[in-house]
């Protein structure tokens, strides 16, 4: 696993030579990164070894301590896949898809503390998560796969506490690939793939005051629309 600090475009042939992160006889794939309010940057990634799969993490740039920080490996209730990284207030959370007794999970915990582990979400196969830091919270979503149906769930972490919120409504059986990006007054964007005979359509949806408002629909013709992505432009 490496990085490159980043460099203005204009001087890229200047750029510095990757650094080395990862250490040890591991495989490691699916980086992710945060941001902390105190200005250090951590980086975790999935690091796998024979048929256990923990979480990497590493602090690449702390303006309050200019030594270095060792490579951390954290374990969950299973193994995992795709981690992401977070930061709110300054504490790191680590979420995670967990794959354990043949099912996915939700996972989350907070650095430093193998107590904190929250269960999000265990019911039917969880996967596509996604994370995005809003004004006083971490939301998060996922695709939840049960009895044949997919649908988008979403939750969200404030001061230490998991707290799931009501599913949209949904006009299809497969509703998958939610993204999610947080808005300046406390609510939620997002969008899913939706699939309907051989068409799939783009929904978008608006949360706020624990409602859901639908916004529109980006409709194919016998054609697929996949892999949406919110962007919240302000000028």
């Amino acid at each position: 696993m490496t990085y490159t600090r980043r460099t203005d475009l204009n001087d890229h042939f200047l750029a510095p030579f990757p650094q080395v992160l990862s250490t040890g006889e591991f495989n490691h794939q699916y980086p992710t990164a945060t941001k902390c309010d105190n200005g250090s940057i951590w980086v975790a990634w999935q690091c796998s070894s024979g048929h256990e799969d923990n979480v990497c993490i590493r602090c690449i740039e702390n303006k309050d301590d200019k030594n270095e920080v060792p490579q951390i490996r954290l374990s969950f209730n299973g193994n995992v896949y795709k981690p992401v990284i977070s930061s709110l207030k300054n504490d790191l959370w680590i979420f995670a898809s967990v794959f354990v007794d043949n099912k996915w999970s939700i996972q989350l915990r907070k650095l430093n503390d193998v107590n904190s582990i929250i269960i999000i979400a265990q019911s039917g196969d969880n996967y596509d998560l996604s994370v995005k830091r809003g004004v006083d919270r971490l939301w998060a979503t996922w695709t939840n796969l049960a009895q044949g149906y997919a649908k988008p769930c979403f939750g969200f972490l404030k001061e230490g506490k998991w707290s799931n919120i009501p599913s949209p409504p949904v006009s299809s059986n497969w509703n998958s690939s939610p993204t999610i990006e947080p808005d300046s007054e406390g609510g939620l964007w997002a969008a899913w793939n939706e699939f309907q005979d051989d068409t799939c359509n783009i929904c978008v949806y608006h949360f706020r005051n624990n409602k859901w408002e639908k916004k529109g629909v980006l409709r194919g013709e016998k054609e697929w629309n996949t892999a949406p992505s919110c962007l919240l432009y302000t000028s």
